[in-house]
């Protein structure tokens, strides 16, 4: 009897039927994604409009957008106007792509004149950038950054900034003369005494690592406000941000930014929130868009630089 036993084929274990299952579930939906994405989804070629790569053909396989909310166009590298088409341009644009030191690369790329003429329009030349030259910090002003008052809750704690493009004061001083201001665009702090016309300047550390950002096609919204879904990879660990373009958010009492903060920052986002799994790391709970004066970030030339490094 034990020796008919033994040559009885032998059931497989559940655990291992469960795991195949799953196993061939994923790969039907990898199948299923990639003929969708392959065959299904409607592709512009060069000019078309798009809202993502997979939106373009392979003559022109890059979505270009002018922000997060606008529609792009599909287009190609190029060296000059001859690598494109009729009325299509090639004009340089800055890349999704940074060098070591946190500089957004540039490369040539294939653009309508069309669009080129709308964007003009829209944005002027003399609106795009302020320089502040009796001023420490040069002062942004683009049309398209993000001003108001912020409320930021971070560990337990809440914050309250004004935000004027890539410059951030702590706000809520009162009637004091002391005031903190975060540069993210060089990643440094400024703490400004107007009573004795001095200031201290100091660069804030980032944590070692490569963090992956991945845009999703996901939007939500956060304090009131529109923002778009990124998923952030680093190690075992994922992130989910949603943020807006035209701001970053560095923590000036954080002596070391994560990696993945000074990777949002180099990228010009500002997250309204996020979560690592279901734990909210980063929270807006307000937002008030409105203009910010000026004057408030400006250190005059004339005060006294204590601690630059």
């Amino acid at each position: 009897m034990d020796d008919l036993d033994d040559d009885a084929p032998k059931k497989t274990p559940k655990a291992t039927i469960v795991r195949r299952a799953i196993v061939g579930l994923l790969a039907l939906a990898c199948a299923g994604g990639w003929l969708y994405t392959r065959y299904l989804v409607k592709k512009e070629t060069l000019g078309g409009t798009c809202s993502y790569d997979m939106h373009c053909r392979s003559e022109a396989p890059r979505c270009l957008r002018p922000s997060a909310e606008g529609e792009g166009v599909c287009s190609r590298p190029c060296d000059d106007d001859g690598d494109c088409a009729p009325d299509i341009k090639c004009v340089k644009v800055g890349l999704d792509e940074y060098d070591e030191r946190g500089r957004q690369l540039e490369g040539g790329y294939c653009f309508p004149q069309t669009l080129l003429d709308a964007r003009k329009k829209k944005k002027p030349e003399t609106e795009s950038r302020a320089v502040t030259p009796d001023s420490w910090i040069d002062v942004p002003a683009s049309p398209d950054q993000l001003e108001g008052e912020v409320q930021v809750e971070r560990g337990g704690a809440k914050v309250t900034y004004e935000v004027k493009g890539t410059l951030l004061r702590l706000a809520g001083a009162g009637k004091s003369s002391k005031r903190t201001i975060v540069d993210t665009a060089t990643l440094r702090v400024y703490t400004v005494d107007d009573d004795k016309k001095t200031f201290a300047a100091s660069q804030i550390a980032t944590s070692p690592g490569e963090p992956r950002l991945t845009k999703t096609d996901r939007k939500d919204t956060v304090a009131g406000r529109a923002c778009e879904v990124w998923q952030i990879d680093e190690g075992k660990t994922t992130r989910e941000a949603c943020v807006v373009s035209g701001a970053a958010l560095i923590d000036p009492s954080a002596r070391t930014a994560s990696a993945w903060e000074k990777e949002l920052t180099v990228r010009g986002v500002f997250p309204l929130r996020v979560l690592e799994g279901d734990k909210p790391k980063v929270v807006v709970s307000k937002l008030e868009a409105r203009p910010v004066d000026a004057s408030g970030f400006v250190v005059p030339k004339s005060y006294k630089n204590l601690a630059a490094r």
